[in-house]
C-alpha cells in the first residue's frame, strides 16, 4: 500500500458514515479511527522489515525566501519528519558543506510515516551551510540548507 492509497482512505473515511477501518496487506497494518469528523491513523510497521518494503517519494525542499540576502537560498523543510543525510548508515552524505549542487539534485531524505522522502534542491549554487545534523527531528518550514547561487 502506498501513500496516495492511504491518503484516499483516511479521505474516504473523513466523508463517510464509516468510523473505523483497517486494513492488512502481508507484514502492513493500517487501522483509521474518525472521531469527531477528524481522521486519525495509526501505522504499525515491524521494525525489521527489509529496506525495499519502504517506500520513497520524491520532495521538493520549500523555497519562501522572503527578507533575505539575494546571494543566500534557503532550502526549507517540506515536511515534519527525521532528516537522514545519506541515503543508509555509513554512507556518504548527499551534500556536504563546499559542493555544487544542482536543482534538483538529492540533498537529504526526511522519514515521515515511515515513507522516505528525498528533499530536492531548489535552485544551483554551492552548500555555505548544513543547519541539520543526520537524525534530527525537522519541522515544516525549517530551513535545513543555505546555498549561495
Amino acid at each position: 500500500m502506498n501513500y496516495e492509497q492511504i491518503e484516499k482512505l483516511i479521505d474516504k473515511v473523513n466523508k463517510s458514515k464509516i468510523t473505523e477501518l483497517s486494513v492488512e496487506e502481508g507484514n502492513f497494518k493500517l487501522n483509521i479511527k474518525a472521531e469527531q469528523s477528524v481522521a486519525m491513523a495509526a501505522l504499525t510497521v515491524p521494525g525489521n522489515l527489509p529496506d525495499a518494503n519502504v517506500e520513497t517519494i520524491r520532495t521538493v525542499g520549500v523555497n519562501e525566501n522572503e527578507g533575505q540576502s539575494d546571494d543566500l537560498e534557503e532550502i526549507k523543510s517540506p515536511l515534519v519528519g527525521t532528516f537522514y543525510a545519506a541515503r543508509a548508515e555509513g554512507e556518504e552524505p548527499f551534500i556536504k558543506v563546499g559542493d555544487k549542487i544542482k536543482k534538483g539534485q538529492t540533498i537529504g531524505i526526511i522519514e515521515a510515516m515511515k515513507l522516505m522522502n528525498e528533499i530536492s534542491a531548489t535552485c544551483d549554487g554551492v552548500v555555505e551551510e548544513i543547519l541539520v545534523e543526520n537524525e534530527d527531528l525537522v519541522e515544516y518550514g525549517q530551513v535545513i540548507v543555505k546555498v549561495s547561487k
